[in-house]
């Protein structure tokens, strides 16, 4: 089991989860992504993470998911493909 330090991470980290603690399992991580999207797995959020610092930043910096309504991801990144 891998544990991660929340400091050492790039990327954003809710405050609630910094506050809550400074480690968070992988394992728990997945977990509570999955009460809101089941089918969440590591790959698959690696491979956003990885997206998002790599491809998302470079063109515009990296800025807090949490700035933009859920609903609106969909088409954002629709015009961020074109782009």
């Amino acid at each position: 089991m891998k544990i991660l330090k929340l400091s050492s991470l790039e990327g954003p980290v809710s405050e609630a989860v910094k506050s809550k603690t400074e480690f968070l399992r992988q394992e728990e991580q997945v977990t509570a992504v999955q009460m809101k999207h089941p089918g969440a797995t590591l790959a698959n959020l690696t491979e956003g993470y990885k997206l998002y610092t790599g491809t998302c930043t470079n063109c515009h910096g990296a800025k807090s998911i949490y700035r933009i309504a859920e609903a609106k991801w969909p088409q954002l990144l629709m015009i961020c493909q074109k782009s």
